[in-house]
C-alpha cells in the first residue's frame, strides 16, 4: 500500500480519564504456515536501539537527548530517539510529543553548530475529534532507515464530554478521517458508557521531514459487549531478500467466539513507490479454515459451525469489505480484501451446518448474509444453501385452505397486516372495504371496522411508518397519522425511538459514512398496544414507546419470556394470550410460543403458494394461521388429521438454543404422508424461489 502523504488517524489528547487499554502485546511464537517465504530471514536488529531511544512520563518538559538539553514551555515529551535524520553523519534526535492540546505529534531536533535544536514544523498525528490520554508511548529502530512508533490511548466516550456520539464515535471518525455526523446521544444510564481502546503501530521514515509509511491501529470499545482483543506486532524483516527491509505484522486474536488464539502474519513489502502489502493474506487463512469446516460439515455439522463462525469473525475484524473491520489501515477501516471465496465458502457452511442443527432463525439470517458485498459465493453453493434450508422440517399439525383474493398495499413499508382474527371463526380482511371472513363456510361478508392498515397510537395520532438501521441500532420512524394521506407519508418524523437497548457494534463501519438508513429484514412490528409497539425479532420481543416530543426518549425494553406482551388495539399475528405470535420467512411462517422456553414451529406453505408471504395473523388461540401470498388469503387449522383421515405426526418443534448454548442434536423428521391438492397439507414440498 502506498503511503504518500501524511494520514490524520485518530490517536489521544489530553484529558483526565485513564481508563485501562485492553490490549496485550506478546510476541508471536513461530511463523505462520501461509507466509509467502518458507524461512524468512532473521529480523534486522535495530543498532544501540537501547542507548538511543527513551521514554519519558507524562507531563516531562525538558529532557536530555544525545548529549543536549531539550526543553518546551508547552505540551510534554513522550519518547526519543537518536538517529542520523539529515544525512551529514551528526546525530539528530526523532521526538514523540504531545503539543499544547494534548495530541501526540513527531518533532525532529536537528544537529548543527549550536548543537541540536528542536524544529519549528511538527508532524501531527492525529486531529482535534478524540478525547483520549496517551497512556503510552516508544519510539525504537525499525531497520536501518525507519522508525517504529507504539501507542497505547485510553478515550472517554463523547456522552461524557459534551458530544452527541455514542461510545468512541468521533475517536473512530478521527480515525477514518471522516466528518459525518455522528448519531445522537445515547441514554446515559445504558452500557454505552465506556470507553474506547485503540494501539497505534507507525512505521516513520529516518528523514528530516519523517514520512508515515505504514499506520496500523486496533480499536475496540470495552464494556460494550466486545469478547475479542486484536493485537498487532510489528517487525522488520528482508522478506523477498532484494536486501531491502519490509514490514512484518503478526496479528493475534483472542475471542470468545474462538476455540482458540488465532495467529495470523501479514507482510508490506519495501518497493520504490512505497510500501505494498502481500495479497495472500488473510484469504490464503481463511481458505483453509473454510475448506476444514466444509470437510467437516457432513458428520460434524456443529463443529463445522464452529469453523465457519472463527474464519467470518477474522474476516470482519480485517477485512474493509465487512463495514465491521477493527483494524485500522491507514486510516481506513481494514484491509482490502476484495470479494472473498474463502469466506463465501465459510459463509455457506454456516448455513448448511444451522440448518442441519435445525436452527430456523438463525439458518434464514445467515442464507440473507450469503449477498453480502464481501463474500464471493459460488452459484452451486448458493443453491445447495437454498435445499439446505428447505429441509429444515415443518409441522404436519397445520392443513392449508386456499381463500378469497386479497392485494395488501404497498405503503407505507411499515404497516398493519392485511388480515387479523376477529375470533377464533371470522377473520378481518383490511381492503378498499372491511370484511369479515368465515374460513369454514367461504361466507365473506362487510364489516362495520375500519380497513385502514395504520400502525396508529391508541389515539391515532402517531403512526409508525418505517424501520431502518442506524449506527446505534434499530429504530422506528414515527410521523402524525394525518400526515399518510392514501399510504403516502407527507412529512417528516417527529420521534425515531431506538428498539435494542445495547449499542450498535458497527462502528467504524459508521464512522466512516457508509452506513446509511437502510431497512432491515428478520425484523417485525406485531401490532401497536396501549404501552406502545410490539417488535419481534426471531424469538426476541421488544416493547416500544410511542410518543413525540421529549417524551419520545423513554427507552424500550425487550420482554423476558416469562413476560406475555402487552394486547394488540387491532387483531395481527399476535394469540389473545400475548403468548405467541407468528413471523413470515421464506420457508413459512413460523409460530413462536415464548414461555416458559422459547419454541419455534415451523409451518411450511403448501405447493399453491410459490410466491413470498407478503402478512401473516394468529387467532387468539393460537390454532389458526392465516398469511396472504400470490393474491390470495390462505388459512389453516391446527389438527390430528388430514381429511383423507391419515394420521398426521408432528415434526418435533426447534428449540431455540440459550445464548452459548451448544446446538441440538440433529434429528431425523418423520415421514410426511401424501394429502390431495385441495385442501394442502402444510408439508407439501417448497417450491423454488
Amino acid at each position: 500500500m502506498l503511503v504518500s502523504s501524511l494520514l490524520l488517524l485518530s490517536g489521544c489528547h489530553a484529558c483526565d480519564d485513564k481508563t485501562p487499554v485492553p490490549f496485550k502485546r506478546e510476541s508471536a511464537e513461530g511463523t505462520s504456515a501461509a507466509e509467502v517465504r518458507a524461512e524468512p530471514s532473521a529480523p534486522l536488529a535495530p543498532a544501540d536501539s537501547k542507548a538511543r531511544a527513551a521514554t519519558y512520563p507524562d507531563a516531562t518538559r525538558e529532557v536530555d537527548v544525545e548529549g543536549e538539553k531539550l526543553v518546551r514551555s508547552e505540551g510534554a515529551f513522550r519518547a526519543s530517539l537518536g538517529a542520523d535524520l539529515d544525512g551529514d553523519g551528526a546525530r539528530d534526535a526523532l521526538l514523540l510529543s504531545t503539543d499544547a492540546q494534548g495530541r501526540p505529534v513527531l518533532e525532529t531536533a536537528l544537529r548543527s553548530g549550536a548543537g541540536l535544536t528542536l524544529g519549528s514544523a511538527a508532524l501531527q498525528l492525529v486531529t482535534d475529534a478524540a478525547r483520549c490520554s496517551l497512556q503510552k508511548a516508544t519510539i525504537s529502530s525499525f531497520g536501518d532507515e525507519s522508525a517504529l512508533i507504539e501507542m497505547e490511548c485510553a478515550c472517554v466516550p463523547a456522552t461524557q464530554t459534551g458530544a452527541a456520539a455514542g461510545p468512541g464515535q468521533n475517536a473512530k471518525n478521527a480515525a477514518l478521517g471522516s466528518q459525518k455526523p455522528t448519531p445522537p446521544a445515547p441514554n446515559p444510564d445504558s452500557a454505552e458508557q465506556a470507553a474506547l481502546a485503540q494501539v497505534h503501530s507507525l512505521v516513520v521514515s529516518l528523514e528530516a521531514a519523517p514520512r508515515v509509511l505504514l499506520h496500523l491501529a486496533t480499536a475496540a470499545p470495552a464494556g460494550t459487549g466486545s469478547t475479542q482483543a486484536l493485537a498487532i506486532q510489528l517487525q522488520s524483516e528482508d522478506r523477498d531478500a532484494d536486501e531491502h527491509a519490509d514490514v512484518r505484522a503478526d496479528l493475534d486474536l483472542v475471542s470468545s467466539q474462538a476455540s482458540a488464539p488465532w495467529h495470523l502474519t501479514l507482510a508490506w513489502l519495501n518497493r520504490p513507490s512505497g510500501l505494498a502489502r502481500e495479497s495472500t493474506e488473510p484469504e490464503q487463512t481463511l481458505a483453509t479454515q473454510a475448506s476444514e469446516a466444509l470437510r467437516m460439515l457432513g458428520q460434524k455439522p456443529a463443529a463445522a459451525l464452529q469453523l465457519a463462525e472463527e474464519a467470518l469473525l477474522l474476516h470482519r475484524l480485517l477485512c474493509h469489505e465487512s463495514g465491521a473491520a477493527e483494524l485500522i489501515v491507514d486510516g481506513q477501516a481494514g484491509l482490502w480484501c476484495g470479494a472473498s471465496a474463502a469466506a463465501g465458502k465459510a459463509a455457506y457452511v454456516r448455513v448448511a451446518a444451522l440448518a442441519k442443527l435445525q436452527q430456523l432463525f438463525p439458518a434464514l439470517d445467515a442464507f440473507a448474509a450469503l449477498d453480502a458485498p464481501g463474500y464471493k459465493v459460488e452459484v452451486a453453493l448458493r443453491k445447495k444453501a437454498k435445499r439446505a434450508v428447505a429441509e429444515i422440517r415443518g409441522d404436519t399439525h397445520f392443513i392449508w385452505r386456499i381463500g378469497p383474493v386479497l392485494h395488501p398495499p404497498d405503503a407505507p413499508s411499515l404497516r398493519l397486516p392485511a388480515l387479523g382474527f376477529l375470533d377464533e371463526e371470522h377473520l378481518l380482511l383490511r381492503g378498499a372495504i372491511a370484511q369479515s371472513y368465515e374460513p369454514s363456510t367461504g361466507q365473506l361478508v362487510p364489516a362495520g371496522l375500519s380497513p385502514s392498515v395504520l400502525l396508529v397510537d391508541a389515539q391515532a395520532r402517531l403512526a409508525l411508518t418505517e424501520l431502518t438501521r442506524k449506527c446505534d441500532g434499530h429504530h422506528l420512524q414515527v410521523v402524525p397519522a394525518a400526515q399518510i394521506v392514501a399510504g403516502v407519508v407527507a412529512g417528516a418524523s417527529v420521534a425515531e425511538p431506538r428498539i435494542e437497548p445495547e449499542v450498535a457494534r458497527d462502528f467504524v463501519r459508521c464512522a466512516s459514512g457508509a452506513a446509511k438508513e437502510q431497512s432491515e429484514p428478520g425484523w417485525s412490528v406485531l401490532g401497536m398496544s396501549a404501552q406502545g409497539a410490539v417488535v419481534a425479532h426471531a424469538a426476541s420481543v421488544y416493547l416500544v414507546p410511542i410518543s413525540a416530543g421529549e417524551a419520545a426518549n423513554v427507552a424500550s425494553r425487550e420482554l423476558p419470556s416469562s413476560e406475555n406482551a402487552p394486547a394488540l388495539l387491532s387483531p395481527a399475528a399476535l394469540s389473545g394470550d400475548g403468548r405467541r405470535y407468528a413471523l413470515a420467512t421464506s420457508e413459512g411462517v413460523a409460530v413462536i410460543d415464548r414461555w416458559p422456553t422459547p419454541i419455534v414451529t415451523l409451518v411450511r406453505t403448501p405447493a399453491s403458494c410459490p410466491d413470498a408471504i407478503s402478512d401473516v395473523a394468529l387467532s387468539p388461540s393460537g390454532r389458526h394461521l392465516a398469511m396472504v401470498c400470490g393474491g390470495h388469503v390462505y388459512v389453516a387449522e391446527s389438527g390430528s388429521q388430514a381429511p383423507s383421515g391419515e394420521p398426521v405426526t408432528p415434526a418435533t418443534p426447534l428449540a431455540i438454543p440459550a445464548p452459548n448454548a451448544p446446538p441440538p442434536a440433529v434429528q431425523a423428521a418423520p415421514p410426511e404422508p401424501e394429502h390431495p391438492a385441495a385442501p394442502v397439507p402444510s408439508n407439501a414440498p417448497p417450491q423454488p424461489h
